[in-house]
């Protein structure tokens, strides 16, 4: 029972760090790029910035 207990908490915050760090970077790219480039240029960049992030999460090889 310890060990399915120890593997199921080893696999969510495995989960939880695979989706929430790359999450919050977004986010705080998104905010910087808002507040310090303009409009037109700053949604293209976000919009870049997902898609090499989306890149890089599915190019990282799972253990």
């Amino acid at each position: 029972m310890m060990q399915f207990l120890k593997k199921w908490v080893k696999e969510q915050l495995s989960f939880c760090l695979r989706g929430g760090i790359p999450l919050l970077i977004v986010i705080v790219f998104s905010l910087l790029a808002v507040s310090y480039l303009p409009e037109n240029i700053a949604i293209k960049a976000i919009g870049l910035f997902i898609i090499a992030v989306g890149i890089a999460i599915f190019c990282i090889k799972q253990r």
